[in-house]
């Protein structure tokens, strides 16, 4: 996770405890996949998501969610080992697989607003949080990732309490050490479900 990346990162936490309006108890269940976007990083991931708090600003059409992640990844990605200058610079893959848990927080931005049952909103929805690995992920990284997601989602009311959405997201994962083998990113497009019921 870059500067950019970090950013938001605090941004977001911290716009959810200046926001003014109360915080409402939710509960919202989610679940994400995602498939390698380049050729050197082979990783698919599934993640699962929890949040237990949203805060809505009065003016915008703005929610903010606080929670928690569970990440599970798998595959393979492919690294330079080696020296150009004595010749021995060469490619070697390696197994990558990893579990991340730590908190995250969800902007959803209303773009708009259907009318009635079943008839879809339209959101643009961020993502972002810290997950801790219980190794070093990617391999050859750290123990600790910042992670990153945004897209557009299609939300859908079943009752006064409860609605789903399902999205498009693009996710950027990293622990943001640089342009360097120590910070081997991983990039990825996949799709995103929530459920959310009040009460």
């Amino acid at each position: 996770m870059d500067g950019l990346g970090v950013a938001l990162l605090v941004g977001m936490f911290s716009g959810y405890a200046v926001v003014d309006q109360p915080a409402q108890p939710i509960m919202t269940l989610g679940t994400d996949y995602f498939a390698p976007r380049t050729e050197d990083r082979q990783i698919h991931t599934v993640n699962l998501a929890m949040f237990v708090r949203e805060k809505k600003f009065a003016s915008i059409p703005l929610t903010l969610r606080l929670g928690g992640m569970y990440s599970h990844a798998w595959g393979n990605i492919t690294q330079l080992e080696g020296e150009w200058a004595d010749g021995t610079l060469h490619e070697v893959q390696l197994d990558s697989p990893g579990n991340g848990i730590g908190p995250v927080t969800e902007a959803s931005l209303r773009l708009w607003q259907g009318e009635g049952r079943w008839q879809p909103s339209l959101s643009a929805d961020v993502l972002t949080g810290v997950l801790i690995y219980d190794r070093r992920f990617p391999a050859g990284g750290d123990y600790y990732n910042g992670t990153f997601q945004g897209g557009l989602s299609l939300s859908f009311t079943l009752s006064p309490q409860d609605s789903v959405s399902i999205g498009y997201r693009a996710m950027h994962t990293s622990n943001g050490q640089g342009l360097k083998p120590e910070n081997p990113g991983l990039n990825a497009n996949g799709i995103s479900i929530r459920w959310t019921g009040k009460w």
